[in-house]
């Protein structure tokens, strides 16, 4: 038993069924038209390295596959490229904005008609910061009068100025 999702001999057999890749090329021209220009940059490069994980050529034929997928192995499709990149220590909000340029594609390809689902992987939860506090007034004073005895004038105007 093989231990692909889609067997990669399988793989141009189902690019060229049912909806054609211009088709999709189509559809992805109208994702990219309804979003701003850095959104843009970041889903293509989003887009392309997903196609990296499925061993294609570009991120037209990516979504061709994933749109061409039953639903349940395009969820499974797109979990295991959650894993992939936790596993290669993506930052959080990295993992999910390619998540999200997954999803937005899915859900623009199903109000147009061409699937019947939508995504339904889940982003990763993001570590929560430290908790921060503000300086004590005795704190500030103890700065403030550091930074008055520096002997240079210069840094001294700054670092006073940069207390207030």
């Amino acid at each position: 038993m093989s231990n692909e999702l889609v067997p990669a001999s399988h793989i141009r057999d189902l690019l060229a069924s049912e909806s054609t890749v211009e088709d999709i090329d189509s559809l992805m021209r109208q994702f990219f038209s309804r979003r701003k220009a850095t959104t843009v940059e970041a889903y293509k490069k989003d887009m392309e390295v997903f196609a990296l994980f499925c061993g294609l050529h570009n991120a037209t034929e990516a979504a061709a596959l994933l749109l061409k997928l039953p639903h349940g192995k395009a969820n499974l499709l797109a979990d295991r490229y959650r894993t992939y990149l936790i596993d290669k220590k993506f930052a959080p909000n990295t993992v999910n904005r390619r998540l999200a340029a997954l999803r937005s594609v899915c859900k623009l390809a199903n109000k147009f008609g061409k699937v019947s689902w939508q995504l339904s992987v889940e982003g990763v939860k993001r570590e929560q910061r430290k908790e921060i506090r503000a300086l004590s007034i005795e704190e500030l004073e103890q700065l403030l009068a550091t930074a008055q005895q520096n002997a240079d004038p210069f840094q001294r105007a700054r670092d006073v100025a940069l207390l207030y």
